[in-house]
């Protein structure tokens, strides 16, 4: 049956994401994995996304978007992406329009579709995912390692995973590691070699229907920063929607982990050069008293270590991915690469392709 199962996803994926060429823009298979290549300014990467994507974006909206909003207040959730899309960047907007324009897919469900995670977790609070960082040291380079976590109706993503590189014009290029329809991310690699990758909150931190949408917040560090500190600038007075958290890695091992709330952002340093995060903030000024077996066995795994090489990485994923992990991926900045699983469930269990620094950022 399991068989069978990811036969058909391969399938989907192969029909849905087809390889094609819009000018300089590309979308081709690296090892199965779709990645896609944009350039230019807000309004010509949108164009590219929308056409290059486009039967990927309407089997995102029809797999999920539909499903989210069925037994939905659907009134109440469009209605508090007003605030949210008043804090929207103009470029990101402008690219979304873009995108919206050429797939044919109406701005608003667009803008619905990027803010579902926030406002639905101001509410039931849907998720999960897991990160890990070591800084390096004893021979290992810096890595950070993500799993993404979501219960059904989300799971309409599997077979859509993609790879996502924008090259702005004379600006930092980088990668988001995401599904079709989604102008933010979750988790991404720029070519300074930053990476960074997110989690969901526990409910109980507060709502802000007029933060910013936390993967367009997250887009942002991506787009900006190219060090720990440049991003910790930019999180600690963010207009935040919803509790988050988000593991910050550069190539220099610099390490953070944002815990990020609608009252106020606090970060965690790495304790003998590693850090990992779930569901619940552990700061002083943020905890919550949450028993996370997936917590606890990271603290575990990690303890007395250093150095943490891939492998490491890869098993720690697997003790920590519940049968809703959709993709897994490990970040390697210094080499401004990925390995990513994605279209198989739990992803942590393989396999992994590899996306060298050549492929996500070719000069």
């Amino acid at each position: 049956m399991r068989i069978a199962f990811l036969l058909a996803l391969a399938f989907l994926q192969d029909r849905v994401l087809e390889e094609g060429i819009d000018g300089r823009a590309t979308l081709k298979l690296q090892g199965g994995v779709p990645v896609l290549h944009m350039y230019g300014t807000p309004d010509e990467m949108g164009a590219q996304y929308g056409k290059l994507l486009k039967k990927g974006i309407h089997a995102a909206h029809q797999s999920v978007g539909k499903k989210f909003l069925a037994g939905a207040d659907e009134k109440r959730l469009r209605g508090e992406t007003k605030g949210m899309a008043a804090a929207i960047p103009a470029h990101v907007a402008a690219e979304m329009k873009a995108a919206a324009r050429e797939s044919g897919l109406p701005y608003e469900d667009w803008l619905l579709f990027n803010t579902m995670f926030d406002v639905e977790h101001g509410g039931k609070r849907l998720g999960g995912c897991c990160t890990a960082a070591a800084s390096g040291g004893a021979g290992a380079e810096p890595i950070l390692g993500r799993n993404f976590d979501l219960p059904q109706p989300f799971w309409g993503l599997v077979p859509l995973g993609v790879v996502v590189v924008r090259h702005p014009e004379k600006k930092t290029a980088w990668a988001a590691v995401t599904h079709p329809l989604f102008a933010g991310t979750h988790a991404g690699l720029n070519e300074k070699g930053l990476a960074v990758g997110a989690t969901a909150g526990t409910p109980g931190l507060g709502y802000n229907p007029n933060g910013l949408s936390s993967m367009i917040l997250f887009r942002l560090v991506l787009e900006e920063a190219s060090t720990v500190a440049e991003a910790e600038k930019m999180l600690k007075d963010a207009k935040v929607t919803v509790a988050t958290t988000l593991m910050v890695l550069d190539a220099k091992g610099g390490n953070l982990l944002a815990e990020c709330s609608p009252q106020k952002v606090v970060f965690r340093r790495p304790e003998n050069g590693t850090l990992h995060a779930t569901n619940h903030f552990v700061s002083p000024e943020l905890a919550q008293k949450v028993d996370c077996p997936r917590f606890r066995w990271l603290d575990e795994n990690f303890k007395g270590r250093r150095g943490i090489d891939e492998e490491v990485m890869k098993r720690s994923l697997v003790g920590t991915a519940p049968p809703t992990n959709l993709q897994s991926m490990i970040f390697h900045p210094v080499r401004r690469s990925l390995l990513l699983s994605s279209g198989t469930v739990p992803a942590a269990k393989g396999p992994f392709v590899p996306l060298d620094a050549g492929a996500l950022f070719p000069k």
